[in-house]
């Protein structure tokens, strides 16, 4: 059985934290050089890029997720699309 100092933990719960930090930096300059994509094209091209942009986001924000679904399910609609 192997045995792990408390030195050893925190050892590698730092290069965990360098690894965390790496990946968040790397998702926040994709997300934003994207979204800065977006934007240039909804305002390049008006008609094509706003409708592209549009659809984009539509789809994105339709995505349920775990915490949407336990919210749709627990609280009354007060907003209705109809």
């Amino acid at each position: 059985m192997i045995t792990l100092s408390l030195w050893d933990i925190f050892k590698f719960l730092l290069l965990a934290a360098r690894w965390t930090l790496l990946l968040s930096g790397i998702a926040f300059l994709g997300g934003g050089m994207g979204a800065l994509l977006l934007l240039l094209l909804r305002y390049a091209r008006p008609g094509l890029g706003a409708k592209f942009v549009w659809l984009y986001t539509e789809l994105l924000q339709g995505t349920p997720t775990p915490r949407r679904s336990a919210q749709a399910r627990s609280s009354p609609r007060i907003w209705s699309s109809e």
